[in-house]
Formats: C-alpha cells, sequence, structure tokens
C-alpha cells in the first residue's frame, strides 16, 4: 500500500503487521459475516457487486468513525439464499 493508503486506513506504513484486514466467512443462514478491525477515527463504506461484470459497486453500509480501534462483524442479510457476493471496505467513509 502506499502511505497515503496507509494513513486512509489508519495503519502503520513502519509495521508490516498492520493492514487493514478483511475476512468474509461463508453464508449461514443467508449472511455473510463481513468482519475488519476499525482503526481510531477512521470512517468506513462497505459496498458489494453480484458479479465482478457489474458497473458499480452498491452501498451496503457505513461504520461512522469512533474514538477507539474495534473490531467490526458486519451481517449481511441482504444476499439471501446462494446469492454470491464480491465485497470491498472503502476508506473514507463515502458520502
Amino acid at each position: 500500500m502506499t502511505n497515503l493508503q496507509e494513513f486512509l486506513a489508519g495503519t502503520d506504513p513502519h509495521n508490516p503487521l498492520d493492514v487493514l484486514r478483511v475476512t468474509i466467512t461463508a453464508p449461514v443462514a443467508g449472511q455473510y459475516h463481513i468482519q475488519f478491525t476499525a482503526q481510531a477515527n477512521v470512517g468506513y463504506t462497505i459496498q458489494y457487486k453480484n458479479a465482478l461484470s457489474d458497473a458499480a459497486w452498491t452501498h451496503l453500509t457505513d461504520m461512522p468513525a469512533q474514538a477507539s480501534a474495534h473490531a467490526v462483524d458486519y451481517m449481511d442479510g441482504t444476499a439471501g439464499g446462494n446469492v454470491r457476493r464480491y465485497y470491498r471496505v472503502v476508506t473514507p467513509q463515502q458520502p
């Protein structure tokens, strides 16, 4: 990542272990779990596509900035059944 990307993600460019790591678990009862550690004072937006060929990413939810780092476990209940989804976490939070 570039220094700008590290700054926006709230990670330390001097620490190779400090990364924005997003984990997506397989759907359980039609819900995907999107998990990552949100850094202090950094807002995030979660977006998805149902196919990589889709022209644009669709807004799923926002994670507003909080005063301290915290674990995020967001459940996407909109996917339903056997829908495959591609997710991305964007920072700073999108308008």
